[in-house]
């Protein structure tokens, strides 16, 4: 026998009923994330941004920041979701990600990061392979 997790359910509405011919019961199940509002596909008590942040730095300046994509499902959960942080599991998201980006192309994309010499990252993208001068 295999087992496979499907996420966390909550049971809502539970039912025993009992006659000469045994015992039924029944349940409403909600998956947990369903209750940040009660309704599978609902929506957010208020109105949220999630893809970025408004901070202020040492100079009194405000900054936005993005969030990567781990940040905002890992504070989605805790604060509309009600659970604690030491709970959260998130597999499967790199903690890198900042936005979701899909290739539609019908050929390989090619990523390539190159270094600066003040140390900040560039990505460039394409699909032809040789395109790179600095190949790894």
């Amino acid at each position: 026998m295999l087992w496979f997790p499907q996420g966390v359910y909550v049971i809502i509405s539970p039912n025993i009923t009992h006659d000469s011919n045994g015992v039924n019961i029944s349940l409403t199940l909600h998956d947990k994330m369903a209750l940040l509002n009660g309704e599978c596909g609902g929506v957010l008590p208020a109105s949220v941004t999630f893809h970025e942040v408004e901070d202020i730095d040492e100079n009194g300046e405000i900054q936005i920041i993005e969030p990567t994509v781990y940040q905002i499902i890992q504070e989605l959960v805790n604060h509309f979701g009600g659970e604690q942080l030491g709970k959260i599991i998130i597999s499967d998201v790199d903690s890198r990600i900042k936005k979701v980006m899909k290739w539609t192309g019908s050929t390989p994309l090619f990523l390539y990061q190159e270094f600066s010499d003040d140390g900040t990252i560039y990505n460039s993208f394409s699909t032809n392979y040789d395109d790179f001068s600095d190949k790894p």
